[in-house]
């Protein structure tokens, strides 16, 4: 009887690792990974900016 508990404890937590994971595949990922991007483009104009300056000297 101990062992059944155990197990159906330990299905449990599987089970809410699971429904985490999905959520964070759904919800989550794509958020960071745009704003990653806008990061990137942020960074990418500043580079863009200081080789204009650059070549001006």
């Amino acid at each position: 009887m101990g062992f059944s508990l155990f197990f159906q404890l330990v299905n449990s937590v599987l089970f809410i690792g699971i429904i985490y994971i999905f959520f964070y595949l759904i919800f989550i990922l794509p958020k960071q990974m745009k704003m990653n991007a806008q990061r990137l483009e942020q960074i990418e104009v500043q580079i863009r900016e200081i080789n204009e300056k650059l070549d001006r000297q």
